[in-house]
């Protein structure tokens, strides 16, 4: 079972000297296992070998795994990324060489994917080198991960590669990110640089969306209802999330602006949208407060769909519509509903709404 080398050949005999390395932490050993893994056909035989690798841990072997960053083989590219990630701080310095001395861009970009495995809010500052990567492929990475890592730090300087690039990718790259990290300031960027955001195009129009709603204030409702009106049916869901912030705001919301948001939600609940999503627009008419509002969703207590008849009972809650109609209705619900969910709303907003 063991060759001229001294190494076991049995698929058997192999995983128990793999694993025997890890058990034992022989670190001696685990340096041969680097170049075991790179003869390795067996994939039951290479996985036990790379978790050994990222377990069994040593400075001296971070070059070696580095090495396969610059293999043909797919797998040892990929495990090198996954190993050295496990070295979290002690692999910091050879990634970060690599970003800032290797020729190779798809080099460069392992070794931002590794970084970015790692996880932990150490490393942006190092994956911020690649803000300044010429390879389109490697700064759109690191804009994402500094984005997905909460690197605001380097929020202003992604809101100034997106005022200077028309690439759509790219842009949809930097709107994602500032919608994660973004601030008043890149808000203004990102408004400067789409002044017209109702002809952006449907690949970068729902990352604008994103990215102004880092920043919702009543100063949006113009672009909402302007939304909602050209392209509700088809971004309801980012306009539920627009309406729902600048509802949260609501004490800058005069009586007129109230109206036109009323109006919209609407407009938005009787268009072929889920009834999950109407039942979100209910609670969001019932957050808003407007009292007129109560015959209209009255009404919907009659629907035969589940959500919207909720969405409908706790709206008139929240509204604290007490009349002598509602109150019946809600007890007829009670008496008559057969589904135990809309039942039990039923009998917490009467029992709210009849309370001295």
């Amino acid at each position: 079972l063991i060759n001229k080398g001294g190494l076991p050949v049995n698929t058997e005999e192999k995983l128990n000297y793999v694993y025997r390395i890890g058990d034992e932490g022989l670190v001696d050993e685990a340096e041969g296992l680097i170049d075991m893994l790179q003869k390795e056909k067996e994939t039951i035989v290479k996985e036990a070998i790379a978790d050994v690798l990222k377990k069994v841990r040593s400075k001296k072997f971070i070059e070696k795994i580095g090495r396969f960053f610059y293999s043909d083989d797919l797998y040892l590219r990929n495990v090198a990324t996954e190993i050295l990630a496990a070295y979290e701080e002690d692999a910091i310095p050879y990634l970060s060489k690599i970003l800032d001395e290797e020729k190779n861009e798809h080099v460069r970009k392992l070794a931002l994917d590794t970084l970015y495995m790692i996880q932990e809010p150490y490393v942006i500052d190092v994956i911020a080198k690649a803000l300044n990567d010429p390879a389109k492929n490697n700064l759109t990475s690191a804009i994402e991960y500094i984005g997905h890592l909460g690197g605001s730090k380097y929020a202003s300087r992604i809101a100034d590669i997106l005022k200077n690039t028309n690439d759509p990718f790219l842009m949809v790259t930097c709107l994602s990110a500032l919608s994660e990290i973004g601030n008043e300031e890149t808000a203004r960027v990102v408004k400067e640089k789409f002044p017209n955001p109702l002809e952006l195009d449907d690949f970068v129009f729902p990352a604008y969306i994103r990215a102004i709603m880092k920043q919702t204030t009543i100063d949006n409702l113009y672009f909402v209802l302007e939304l909602a009106k050209e392209k509700g049916e088809t971004f309801y869901k980012e306009l539920i999330d627009m309406i729902e912030g600048i509802i949260s705001v609501k004490k800058d919301i005069c009586t007129k602006e109230r109206k036109k948001i009323y109006n919209a939600l609407v407009k938005l609940l009787e268009s072929q949208i889920p009834s999950m999503n109407k039942y979100e627009i209910l609670n969001l008419m019932g957050e808003l407060g407007c009292k007129e509002a109560g015959e209209y969703i009255y009404k919907l207590l009659d629907s035969d769909d589940p959500f919207i008849k909720m969405g409908a009972i706790e709206a008139l809650g929240k509204l604290s519509i007490r009349d002598k109609k509602v109150i019946d209705k809600l007890k007829d619900i009670l008496d008559h509903e057969e589904n135990e969910d809309v039942k039990a709303v039923a009998e917490e907003i009467l029992e709210n709404l009849t309370e001295v």
